[in-house]
């Protein structure tokens, strides 16, 4: 059942998770979590899911060094919502690699299933969401995941520690 809840808490949550590898491999994450964005109803677990996988596919993208940056924000699109980016600072894909990138069984890695990056489409798309892939040679990749709001609008998510509004 999907409930109403904090985009920007499962960001957290999912760096708190990665947070030993984050700092074995010395990459640095920016994070633009802005502190007022309306809720957005979700399995937690599941969208964390979805965050790992496209954290995890941006580590082995750059290897040893880079920098991933997740940004969450409101979706300007009709409709609203809220649109969570993975970028990383990695080499990219050429259109061809980015064609095949999300169909079942389609790798880059010397070890991997192929199907990351086709259980976060299925995820996004189960909580009414889309998902999308865009890449360079040279310029990383940007990962957006787009989710709508609550269907009330989404009160806005108060800060960690604030007091409600009355």
């Amino acid at each position: 059942k999907l409930q109403p809840a904090s985009l920007n808490e499962i960001v957290r949550e999912s760096l708190d998770l990665l947070g030993p590898e984050l700092k074995n491999r010395h990459l640095h994450v920016e994070q633009k979590l802005p502190a007022s964005l309306p809720l957005v109803p979700m399995d937690g677990a599941q969208i964390k899911q979805v965050l790992v996988n496209l954290i995890k596919n941006a580590l082995d993208a750059m290897g040893g060094r880079g920098e991933i940056t997740l940004h969450v924000r409101r979706d300007d699109a009709p409709g609203g919502g809220v649109l969570l980016e993975v970028s990383d600072s990695g080499p990219g894909m050429d259109p061809s690699t980015l064609e095949r990138a999300g169909h079942p069984g389609f790798t880059t890695k010397s070890s991997g299933s192929g199907l990351g990056l086709t259980l976060v489409q299925r995820i996004v798309e189960q909580h009414g969401g889309r998902f999308t892939l865009t890449s360079s040679p040279g310029a990383g990749t940007r990962a957006t995941v787009a989710l709508p709001s609550a269907p009330d609008g989404g009160a806005p998510a108060s800060p960690i520690g604030a007091e409600p509004r009355r």
